[in-house]
């Protein structure tokens, strides 16, 4: 009998933790906004979850998912501003190829561009949260302003 009393002991237990969780969840904005930022990270929208994760954060210092997620789009964004720098210049270097002629001005310009590309992927600081397809794009990226730059500029190498 008395173990008996336990289990059920247990169980009621447990029952008021989970529904003493969802009940704090549901009424906490800042862990609703924190929950809301998650989901936006998870489709990619880094801006709109770091916009609701800092928002999350500055009601509650102590709430840690906004914080990482926080945290985490910050990364996200270094990374897809890079990734639409390094495009922008290949569309530069695109439209100065097809030009008749490549003037030494245009050939510097080619040659910053592909160092600020090269050199800004080095100061990116993946973690293991942050999405695989933008890093392995970003260092698509900078594989391809590497090759560009040995390709242009072989004889200076």
């Amino acid at each position: 009998m008395l173990a008996m009393n336990n289990k059920f002991f247990i169980v009621v237990l447990a029952t008021a933790i989970i529904v003493g969780s969802w009940v704090f969840f549901a009424t906490n904005s800042s862990y609703q906004e924190a929950l809301q930022s998650k989901f936006y990270y998870e489709i990619g929208n880094y801006k709109k979850a770091h916009e609701l994760a800092q928002k999350a954060y500055e009601k509650d210092i102590y709430n840690k998912m906004a914080n990482t997620v926080m945290k985490q789009s910050e990364i996200a964004l270094k990374y897809t501003r890079y990734i639409e720098e390094a495009n922008e210049y290949l569309e530069q270097i695109l439209k100065i190829s097809k030009s008749s002629e490549v003037s030494k001005v245009d050939t510097n310009r080619i040659r910053i561009m592909c160092e600020i590309i090269i050199e800004g992927y080095d100061k990116l600081k993946p973690s293991m949260l942050t999405p695989k397809d933008i890093q392995e794009e970003a260092r698509d990226m900078r594989d391809k302003f590497v090759k560009l730059k040995e390709e242009l500029f072989k004889e200076e190498i």
